[in-house]
């Protein structure tokens, strides 16, 4: 089966033993409470479901529970499955040791769990959603975030470079100095 991720086309695993385990198997359950009711909804929407999990930001970021439809916030897939291991290729969303790297993805759906945490629905992909699970409210990174860190990391590197330079002006200046003393007194 294809699918198209980001404007590749994504060749997903699908083997026959899978088919056939899915034409044996019972029909599936239906669900007991309003909470599954509603997961299983959200991911019927979905061609597929990916486990994921969200980059914490705990100075910077923005709490989940203030996270809406929509927005755009990183998102680590553990890459335990091909279809994950895909879209982190993908993305060529890999460090040098081969560790995946987030992604960005589209917050499509937001439920909240009795007793505290929640669930969202990230798109990742065409069609892809990765779950994320928090039962915590814990701060995580947005584009927005992400975007504000950068801007202060320029900002900071300019200001650098400014010192780096008056430093280096300085240093021409004091050899200048030397250099006139040396030639006044040769004569």
């Amino acid at each position: 089966m294809d699918m198209e991720l980001a404007g590749i086309d994504v060749m997903v695993p699908s083997t026959e033993e899978e088919e056939k385990a899915e034409d044996k198997s019972p029909e599936k359950k239906a669900p007991q409470t309003a909470l599954e009711k509603k997961l299983d909804e959200i991911e019927s929407k979905a061609s597929f479901i990916v486990e994921g999990k969200c980059v914490l930001s705990p100075v910077k970021g923005k709490y989940i529970n203030e996270i809406a439809q929509g927005e755009k916030i990183h998102v680590v897939l553990p890459g335990k499955d091909e279809l994950s291991e895909k879209i982190i290729d993908a993305y060529k969303a890999r460090d040098h040791e081969g560790r995946p790297l987030p992604v960005a993805g589209k917050v499509m759906e937001k439920v909240f769990i009795e007793g505290g945490g929640v669930v969202l629905y990230v798109l990742v992909a065409k069609g892809i959603y990765a779950k994320i699970v928090e039962e915590d409210n814990v701060k995580i990174q947005t584009e927005i975030t992400q975007s504000k860190k950068t801007e202060k990391k320029s900002e900071k590197e300019e200001a650098d470079d400014h010192r780096i330079m008056n430093i280096f002006i300085y240093i021409i200046f004091a050899l200048m100095i030397v250099g006139l003393i040396v030639i006044i007194t040769m004569f």
